[in-house]
């Protein structure tokens, strides 16, 4: 839901923004909506890749890229 409010905000932001405004950005406005997006693409990825897609990467032998709960014990 977070990530739907940060994509609305900076749209209107993106939409609401005068010539002087935008003259004296340090950041266009384009930039923040495609990052917006990014975030919540990445929060996202994971439910149409699916689990397995986490689990099932082998480099040399060893997983590669491992559940939450692996990595978390690892480090405990």
């Amino acid at each position: 839901m977070i990530g739907w409010t940060a994509v609305i905000f900076a749209i209107q932001g993106w939409l609401g923004e005068t010539p002087a405004q935008a003259a004296a950005a340090t950041t266009p406005s384009y930039l923040q909506v495609g990052m917006a997006a990014m975030s919540l693409g990445v929060v996202r990825v994971f439910q149409f890749l699916g689990s397995n897609w986490i689990q099932g990467s082998n480099v040399l032998g060893r997983t590669f890229l491992t559940t939450t709960r692996n990595v978390m014990l690892t480090f405990i």
